[in-house]
Parts: C-alpha cells; structure tokens; sequence
C-alpha cells in the first residue's frame, strides 16, 4: 500500500485526488491538509510515501512547504529512498528515475 497526503487549498482537487487514489489501486490516504503550513505541522508525524501538494496556496505556498518540510530536524523518511527506489528497470540496463520538475 502507497500512503499518500493530499495537500491543496481546494477540497473538491482533494477529494477528487482521494477519490481516484483508491485502496483497491494500491493507494492509501494517509492525510488531507488544505495549505503548506498545515502541512508543514501535520505530515512529519504521519508515515507516508508520497505528498502531492499543489504549488499556489494561501498562507504557505507549496514550494516553501517542501524547503520546510526538507529542512526539517526530522525531516520525511521518503525524502530520502535509497538508490535502488531511484532506478527503474529499463530492459536489460537501469537507469535513474526522471525527475519532476516544477
């Protein structure tokens, strides 16, 4: 299972998020924050594996909310996957994962 937070000032992108990220796919929703502050207080006590947060959102907006939550003391444990999370295999050769970009 896949624990995911859902991080976006609308509740209708959440609950659509939620709604298509469903336990039967592999996917749990671990947590709900409606901007980056929330989330920035709630998501480091909550075991995930993944955070899909939007980037424009009142208070705290989501690319500030991912330095913070980076910068952390404690920072998120799937921050940091080891190097065999980051490859893919690609026929007989591996390769790095592409990375996102914003």
């Amino acid at each position: 299972m896949i624990r995911i937070a859902l991080v976006d000032d609308q509740a209708i992108v959440r609950a659509g998020l939620a709604r298509i990220l469903s336990p039967a796919d592999g996917f749990e929703v671990m947590a709900e924050c409606a901007d980056g502050r929330e989330a920035v207080e709630r998501l480091p006590a909550i075991p995930l594996d993944v955070i899909l947060m939007d980037i424009r959102m009142p208070r705290l907006d989501g690319i500030d909310a991912t330095a913070q939550l980076r910068a952390a003391p404690e920072p998120l444990q799937s921050w940091f996957s080891p190097p065999s999370a980051r490859t893919r295999s690609c026929g007989a050769r591996s390769r790095p994962a592409p990375r996102a970009s914003c």
